[in-house]
């Protein structure tokens, strides 16, 4: 139970993203990137090659759940560590998300 709850997302649900591959697109840490593929994680999310390699691309729901839901959340549904949840946050400017426990 604990698990399940740690895992929820409080203000989703987050859809996919329409995209084409090869598509170029903003992402709102690494720039103007260009999609080559889609992720396999429970929410599937567009997958960029720019600066600084292959990873998800950081914009539309995305962007919003890392700046409201907590990093557990974020890490579990689409697929990345909680590292890379704390760099997003960071490059977002949040503090603290809404869905995440305060101190």
């Amino acid at each position: 139970m604990a698990r399940m709850l740690r895992h929820r997302l409080h203000f989703g649900p987050y859809a996919t993203p329409r995209f084409r591959i090869g598509q170029r697109v903003e992402d709102l840490r690494r720039g103007t990137v260009r999609i080559v593929g889609v992720s396999d994680r429970p929410i599937q999310w567009p997958i960029a090659a720019g600066p600084g390699g292959r990873s998800l691309v950081l914009y539309r729901g995305l962007a919003r759940a890392v700046r409201l839901e907590a990093n557990a959340a974020v890490a579990y549904w689409f697929g990345v560590t909680g590292q890379t949840v704390t760099k997003w946050r960071r490059a977002l400017g949040v503090r603290h998300p809404e869905g995440a426990a305060q101190p």
